[in-house]
C-alpha cells in the first residue's frame, strides 16, 4: 500500500505549526494532547535510523512536540511513558504526569546527557502494570 499523500500532509502542517520539546534539567508538568505515534528517525548524516515516537504535549499553557526514543528496558524514558499508559487504562491521551530531568554529563558532542524519570511510575511493581 502505498502513501495516503493527503494524510502526511496534514501531519506535516501540524508539525511545522508547533514547536519541539526539549527539555532542561528540572521538573516539568506535561500534558499528552494525542497518543503518540510511531516515527522512523534517520540521522543525515551518518544515515542510522532509530525508532521513536512523536506526540503532541502542552508543558505549562505551551503545546509542542515530543519524540522520545523506544528505549529497550521499562527504566528507560519510553518505558517509562508504556508504564504510564498501562495504568491509565491503556492510554497516554489526556494524561497529565511530572517529568523529572536530571544532568548527568557532557557528550562529546557538547550536548547534555540527560535522565528522565516519571516519579508516579518509579514504584509501582510489574504486578501493578495492566
Amino acid at each position: 500500500m502505498g502513501i495516503d499523500y493527503g494524510k502526511e500532509l496534514e501531519e506535516l502542517k501540524k508539525n511545522e505549526s508547533m514547536t519541539w520539546f526539549k527539555p532542561n534539567p528540572g521538573k516539568h508538568d506535561i500534558k499528552i494532547i494525542e497518543e503518540p505515534v510511531d516515527k522512523l528517525y534517520e540521522n543525515p548524516d551518518t544515515g542510522e535510523k532509530t525508532e521513536q515516537v512523536e506526540m503532541p504535549i502542552e508543558v505549562n499553557g505551551e503545546k509542542l512536540m515530543w519524540t522520545v526514543g523506544k528505549g529497550k528496558s521499562t527504566e528507560s524514558l519510553y518505558g517509562q511513558l508504556v508504564k504510564l499508559g498501562s495504568m491509565n487504562g491503556n492510554k497516554l491521551k489526556d494524561v497529565t504526569f511530572e517529568l523529572r530531568v536530571t544532568k548527568t554529563g557532557v557528550m562529546p558532542s557538547g550536548g547534555i546527557k540527560r535522565k528522565y524519570e516519571i516519579p508516579v511510575v518509579q514504584d509501582i511493581g510489574e504486578e501493578n502494570v495492566k
